[in-house]
C-alpha cells in the first residue's frame, strides 16, 4: 500500500529506488564476504574499516527511506572494496619486496613481519611461505657468520669453514655464508699449496729430490 500522502507514481518510484539500493547492497556484501575470506582485516584493516563505515552510512540512509542516497553510499563502499581486491597483487608484491629487503639487511623482525603479511594476503604463496621459514633463522645465521669471521681473523681457518658450513646447513641459499665459505676455502687451499711448495723446496735443499 502507498504511504500516506504518496501517489501511486511516487510509491512506484520509491519501490524502484529501494530495489536499486538492495541490488547495490548485495554487490557490496559479495565483495565484503570475499575479502573477509581472504583475512582482509589482517592486512588492510584501515581501508576495510573505511569501506564498511561508508556501507553503514548507506544503511542509515536506507532506514530513513532515502534510497537514492543509500544506493550512492553502497556503490561508494563497493568501489572502495573493489579497489582493495584489485590492488591485492600490487600489495602482495610490495610486501614481498619489503620482506626481501629486510632479509638481505639481516633484520629478522622486519622480515618475519613482512613475510607474514604477504602470507596473510595469499596463504598459498610459496615465496611468502619459504621466506617465513628462512627469516626465522636470520639471527642464528648472523651469529654463525660472526663466529666464523672471528675464527678466520685469528687464523682458525678450519673452524671458520665449519661455522660457515653450519650456517649453510640452516639455509643453503644464504649468500653471505656461501661467499664466506668460498673465501676461507680459497685461503685453506692457498695455504696447502704453499705448504707443498715449501716442503718441496726443503726436500730439494736436503738433497731428497
Amino acid at each position: 500500500a502507498a504511504a500516506v500522502g504518496q501517489s501511486p507514481w511516487q510509491q512506484a518510484q520509491a519501490d524502484r529506488e529501494r530495489a536499486e539500493s538492495k541490488a547495490a547492497l548485495d554487490a557490496l556484501l559479495a565483495l565484503q564476504y570475499e575479502l573477509q575470506e581472504r583475512q582482509v582485516e589482517g592486512w588492510a584493516k584501515a581501508e576495510f574499516a573505511a569501506a564498511t563505515a561508508t556501507a553503514q552510512q548507506g544503511d542509515a540512509a536506507y532506514r530513513e527511506s532515502r534510497f537514492a542516497a543509500a544506493t550512492a553510499l553502497y556503490r561508494d563502499g563497493e568501489a572502495q572494496l573493489k579497489a582493495l581486491r584489485d590492488g591485492i597483487p600490487a600489495r602482495l608484491e610490495a610486501r614481498l619486496a619489503a620482506a626481501d629487503a629486510a632479509f638481505t639487511a639481516g633484520d629478522q623482525a622486519a622480515a618475519l613481519a613482512a613475510f607474514a603479511e604477504a602470507a596473510a594476503i595469499e596463504p598459498a604463496n610459496e615465496r611468502a611461505r619459504n621466506g617465513l621459514a628462512r627469516a626465522a633463522h636470520i639471527d642464528h645465521l648472523k651469529s654463525l657468520l660472526g663466529t666464523g669471521a672471528a675464527q678466520e681473523s685469528s687464523g682458525q681457518l678450519g673452524p671458520a669453514a665449519a661455522s660457515y658450513r653450519e650456517a649453510l646447513a640452516l639455509d643453503g641459499a644464504w649468500e653471505p655464508a656461501r661467499a664466506a665459505l668460498a673465501a676461507v676455502e680459497a685461503k685453506i687451499n692457498a695455504e696447502r699449496s704453499a705448504a707443498r711448495v715449501s716442503a718441496g723446496y726443503s726436500a730439494l735443499a736436503a738433497g731428497h729430490l
